[in-house]
């Protein structure tokens, strides 16, 4: 079960499913199991395709920093009182194959294309039609003056593929179109090279205000998107957990909660926030009129969703020390950006 699949379940507002979610990581006995997959423990590469016209560079520039913002080696700051996204993947790294190895520490934007034509009435048939072209450097050129990519993508295991669909990007109404229209991101499989199979995971910006992709957005710390775009910072926190799940959980193994519910590294962590009377803490910017819980590079910020550390057995946005026998709760933030706080004290 994916943390997409929660969101939308929580806005149709489906309450005793959200009711078995609270329960589901009540007690100190809940955590995660591994479960044979082989995770991704090299560097990764995260190759995008980007569907449709809306884009502007500000937002791109915003996605790729994103992903390299998660080489924890990329910062020089080591005590920084707000979470960078180096943290945040360190949370991801403590999860480890039976070899004992460890997620990769980095991971890197891979090759990119971008499709430009018709957003009308799109079909989850075209979709995999440029998904499948942009591994063939001559489907790519004889395809259209459409689809520009700066290098042919390779079937590699220690690759991601991501979709990027802007709100501009219309699915025409259909059966086949149902996720692509109603889920804010998801993945499909996908036959391509020498009948290779791959992952392809698929994310979209909101298209209107009924579109509730993160409740972050809805908690009442938030005074403004963090990089001035809140379609493109919801993407980009969807497209992170999509990372974050791919390197951990990637094909239906990996690491899932043990008891029976399947909950990721990420979907474990949304009911905790379900019972938050304000919604998930966020830092502010008054200045700005931003609120963010993780920097990333070059000045960005993001709100991400924290992921289940297992050390703690709570959800994080860092590495923390174990702090006892008691897992943390998570309330509200204090509200200011001065003095530590160490491991033991509440988000």
């Amino acid at each position: 079960m994916s943390w997409l699949f929660v969101n939308l379940l929580a806005t149709s507002l489906n309450i005793p499913f959200l009711s078995f979610l609270r329960s589901a990581i009540d007690g100190s006995t809940f955590g995660l199991s591994y479960n044979g997959e082989e995770i991704m423990t090299e560097p990764v590469a995260v190759s995008l395709i980007w569907f449709g016209t809306g884009w502007q560079e500000p937002g791109k520039k915003a996605v790729r920093n994103a992903i390299t913002s998660l080489t924890p080696s990329s910062y020089n700051s080591k005590h920084s009182e707000v979470p960078n996204l180096g943290d945040w993947r360190g949370v991801v790294r403590q999860y480890r194959e039976s070899s004992n190895a460890q997620v990769s520490d980095k991971v890197d934007v891979g090759a990119e294309c971008f499709f430009t034509g018709p957003e009308l009435n799109m079909t989850l048939d075209h979709v995999v039609q440029i998904s499948q072209t942009v591994f063939n450097k001559t489907a790519i050129e004889n395809f259209s003056r459409n689809l520009k990519c700066n290098c042919v993508f390779e079937v590699h295991e220690n690759q991601i593929y991501q979709i990027l669909v802007s709100h501009t990007v219309k699915f025409i109404y259909g059966q086949k179109q149902r996720q692509l229209m109603d889920l804010c991101s998801s993945k499909f499989q996908l036959h391509v090279v020498a009948g290779m199979i791959v992952n392809k995971a698929w994310v979209r910006e909101p298209q209107n205000h009924d579109d509730h992709f993160s409740i972050s957005f809805s908690s009442s710390y938030y005074v403004g998107s963090p990089n001035g775009d809140e379609k493109i910072d919801t993407l980009a926190g969807n497209m992170l957990v999509q990372i974050a799940e791919e390197v951990t959980y990637r094909d239906g193994r990996g690491w899932i909660s043990n008891d029976g519910n399947g909950l990721t590294i990420s979907s474990s962590c949304f009911p905790p926030f379900l019972n938050a009377k304000d919604g998930p803490p966020l830092y502010a910017n008054e200045e700005r009129n931003i609120s963010f819980n993780a920097v990333g590079l070059n000045g960005n910020r993001y709100i991400v969703l924290h992921i289940w550390n297992q050390k703690i057995k709570n959800c994080a946005l860092a590495p923390a020390e174990i702090c006892g026998s008691d897992a943390v709760v998570l309330k509200h933030p204090r509200g200011v950006l001065k003095g530590g706080r160490n491991c033991c004290e509440s988000y």
